[in-house]
């Protein structure tokens, strides 16, 4: 099991371990759909509950690839962060 750690009083428990999707944009190599969600679903299923997105990372196809992740996961509450 990861550790989780509290977010000062909000309630909010993250994992010490997260998923980003900087590579999901294609940063390093092309990444499919199946690809992204698979390494997603790998992170939440082992455990980790938080992940790291932004508009930027393939210009919104780490995004796209996460949503579709997510709408597959319903009962799991993962924490997303992103920038702006």
């Amino acid at each position: 099991m990861i550790r989780t750690t509290r977010i000062g009083e909000t309630g909010v428990e993250l994992t010490e371990l997260g998923i980003g999707t900087a590579p999901h944009g294609g940063l390093y190599s092309p990444v499919t759909e199946e690809m992204a969600v698979g390494a997603v679903r790998g992170a939440l299923e082992a455990g980790c509950n938080y992940i790291d997105t932004a508009p930027l990372y393939g210009y919104g196809q780490a995004e796209i690839y996460l949503s579709t992740a997510l709408a597959r996961e319903a009962p799991r509450r993962p924490v997303v962060s992103t920038k702006v």
